[in-house]
This record gives C-alpha cells, sequence and structure tokens, in this order.
C-alpha cells in the first residue's frame, strides 16, 4: 500500500493561513492526477478560534477529508493541532496525548506541548499519526521533550508511524530516533516515519532553483526566499513493507 502526507506550521494567522492553505491546496488539485493523492493533512499552531474551524472544514471537507481538531497543550490551552484524514480512511482506536514533560519540572513555562495521536485504518491496515509541535525556549527543554517522546515511540518499532511536525531543533539536534527514519528534513519541520515505512519520493513546496526551502511572506502577499523557512509545507509518499 502507498500513502502521503502533508505537513507544516500555520504559524496560527487566520487570513494569510487561509491563503497560504489554498495555495497549497491548488498545489494538492494540480498533482492529485498524477499518483500524489494525499492521504494526511497534519498541521500544526492552527488558531483555536471557532471561525479558523469553520475555514479549514469549508477548504478540506469538499475534497474528501474528514477534519479533527485538538488543543495543543494538553491543559486545554494554546492553539491547536489539525488532522486531515481522507475519507477513505476510517479514524479508528485510540487517540489521545503522548506525555512527554513533567509538569511539576517544567511548571513556569506556558509553551510546552503535548504530541497527539490519532489512528487510521484502511484495508484492514492501521496508521498512527503523531502531530508534535516541539516546545519552544530553552533548548534542554525542547530536547527533553524530543527524547522522551523518541522513546515512547521506540517501544513499537514496528507499527506504522508517521510523526509530523514542528520539532524546533534541527537535525543533528534530535535525539535517540534509531528506529524512525528522518525522510525529509526542512530545518526544523520534519516528517518521520517507523522503519517499516519505505520513502519513496517528497520534496518541499515552494523550493527554489537550487532545491532551498521558501516562506510565503505574510506581508508582501508573495513568495520569497528566506533559505531555510520552517513553516512551509512538505510532502513525503510512502510505501508500506
Amino acid at each position: 500500500m502507498k500513502l502521503s502526507v502533508l505537513s507544516w506550521n500555520v504559524r496560527g494567522e487566520n487570513v494569510k493561513t487561509k491563503e497560504y492553505l489554498e495555495h497549497v491546496l491548488g498545489w494538492l488539485k494540480d498533482n492529485r492526477n498524477e499518483g500524489q493523492e494525499v492521504d494526511f493533512i497534519l498541521l500544526q499552531e492552527t488558531s483555536a478560534q471557532d471561525h479558523e474551524d469553520s475555514l479549514y472544514r469549508v477548504l478540506l471537507e469538499p475534497l474528501g477529508y474528514s477534519v479533527f481538531k485538538f488543543r495543543e497543550q494538553s491543559c486545554g490551552r494554546g492553539d491547536c493541532y489539525l488532522f486531515a484524514v481522507k475519507n477513505d480512511w476510517a479514524v479508528v482506536g485510540n487517540s489521545g496525548y503522548i506525555p512527554v514533560w513533567n509538569p511539576a519540572q517544567y511548571s513556569g513555562s506556558t509553551v510546552i506541548r503535548s504530541p497527539y495521536f490519532i489512528e487510521a485504518e484502511k484495508d484492514s491496515v492501521r496508521i498512527r499519526l503523531i502531530n508534535f509541535h516541539n516546545a519552544f525556549g530553552m533548548n534542554g527543554i525542547r530536547y527533553s521533550c524530543a527524547e522522551t517522546l523518541a522513546a515512547v515511540l521506540n517501544q513499537q518499532p514496528e507499527a506504522f508511524t508517521i510523526l509530523a511536525g514542528d520539532f524546533n531543533l534541527l537535525q543533528e539536534q534530535m535525539p535517540g530516533y534509531p528506529s524512525l527514519r528522518s525522510l525529509i528534513n526542512n530545518r526544523y519541520d520534519h516528517i518521520l516515519t517507523s522503519p517499516a515505512m519505505a520513502y519513496l519520493c517528497g520534496e518541499v513546496l515552494d523550493g527554489d532553483d537550487e532545491g532551498r526551502p521558501l516562506l510565503w511572506e505574510y506581508s508582501e502577499m508573495d513568495i520569497s526566499s528566506i533559505n531555510g523557512s520552517d513553516h512551509c509545507a512538505l510532502f513525503g509518499r510512502y510505501q508500506l513493507e
């Protein structure tokens, strides 16, 4: 079975987010007949406001997606993770937060987020989808959260797992992923999968002639290179072994 995923951090901006999302969905429509149908879209930092929820549903549901949103912070505060699942996949089984930090240890921080996961099934194949927006601020906290998450994932290396998100860590700083493959690295944004999922192809949408990622410039309503944006969309396509 082959499947594909899009992921990026939308930065919580309502109007500009809509423009860039429409831009990415235009790419999706242009490519969906070339064998690049997207099964899953995982977004980080989507606004928690009601009209933002309506925005995503208006744009994604006509394309055949079911939309699910969950707060990035397990305490119920902050922005949201968004999962858009193609309708031929059924959301089943478990869902919830993965504890990656000790509240007593980091009680003074308001930017520590817990990864959220859901499970989707198709033709008796079950996929675990994890959305992760890592802590921002002190590097030790970011590293600790990623390390804890790696330890959890390494307990089930055989499970089909897609981990997408804004890691706030460079690839060489990411700890303890011996059983996960880093398939696409766009500075801080990543799509990782378990070893049972073979990489077929992938790309950073909006790359320049040298393959460097571009950022949608919110102020200019245009796409301009900043050589390493961590907020443009990533696409990956995989084969389940």
